[in-house]
């Protein structure tokens, strides 16, 4: 529609005609967006689009860029986060669009959500950041059209979302774990079922946590308590998992890939709770086991 398309009954030309687009600190005069906000566009998009897996995305997509480490984390915090809070960020978004988001082109909508999480969720961020960078990509996406309803949405959001009241637990419990702590309706529904609403909630909020990095030691070639003492050096954070009997929490600094105890095979990365997957099958030796889902192969490679 050209710059048509309405925000709260307004149509965007006329509303915002002549009203210039927010700039934050650190903008270039190029208008070109940063390169790791575009990287978590596109990850975002295809992962609307296409259902591609966000993990294995990312990595790809890490691993053919240039981004510093810095700007690789602050990319991995925008995609995950954007997905982890998809829930609150539709509903506030809702407020200003008279257009369910799914009807919306999925690059104009992912960009909407991207720049709505570093709004709503980001410290780092100066929300008028937020809005230029949003329109700096979808610009350098190639949907030019879609601008002013970019900016006009993520502006008013910025001044208006303190003031949307979320659902509340007590009087609409399924909508406050959708819509406030952003869990898909299907879960919420389950887990009210299940548990209750303070349960459910307390649940959903612990998923909305980020979670630890964690690996787990290949015990064929090095017990976890040596791992543990040689990986202390380089992360000082480093402790044993709660639970799995291989697994190390590392903290939330660094890279274990590019550590060397991982490029000799020491270890690999995986989250304690895949591992405890494994120490509940038990395998045992002479045993055949069939991996079905096997991608990338963190568990069977935990099997055999």
């Amino acid at each position: 529609m050209q710059g048509e398309s309405l925000v709260s009954g307004q149509p965007i030309r006329r509303k915002y005609r002549g009203r210039p687009i927010m700039r934050g600190p650190g903008s270039g005069r190029s208008g070109a967006p940063t390169r790791t906000r575009l990287l978590a566009l596109r990850a975002l998009e295809r992962v609307q689009r296409a259902g591609a897996f966000a993990d294995l995305l990312l990595h790809s997509l890490l691993g053919r860029s240039a981004l510093n480490a810095a700007d690789r984390a602050f990319a991995t915090d925008l995609v995950y986060g954007t997905l982890r809070w998809r829930g609150r960020i539709d509903y506030l978004l809702s407020h200003f669009l008279d257009r369910d988001l799914e009807k919306l082109e999925p690059l104009v909508a992912t960009a909407l959500r991207l720049g709505a999480y570093q709004i709503l969720f980001s410290e780092r961020v100066p929300p008028e950041a937020a809005v230029d960078e949003s329109v700096r990509c979808v610009r350098a996406a190639g949907a030019e059209r879609a601008t002013g309803l970019v900016n006009a949405v993520l502006r008013r959001l910025a001044a208006e979302h303190a003031q949307i009241a979320l659902p509340s637990l007590e009087s609409h419990p399924l909508e406050h774990l959708t819509h406030a702590l952003s869990l898909p309706p299907w879960i919420a529904a389950r887990w009210l079922e299940r548990y209750g609403a303070a349960e459910a909630a307390e649940l959903a909020q612990a998923s909305n946590q980020p979670p630890p990095l964690t690996l787990r030691t290949n015990r064929t070639v090095i017990s976890r308590d040596s791992l543990l003492d040689e990986l202390r050096e380089r992360f000082p954070e480093a402790r044993r998992c709660r639970h799995a009997e291989d697994g190390i929490v590392l903290g939330r600094r660094g890279n274990p890939a590019l550590d060397p105890a991982f490029l000799a095979g020491r270890f690999t990365v995986q989250d304690e709770a895949s591992q405890l997957v494994v120490a509940l099958l038990d395998p045992q030796p002479g045993e055949q086991v069939l991996d079905t889902c096997a991608a990338p192969g963190g568990k069977a490679t935990a099997i055999a």
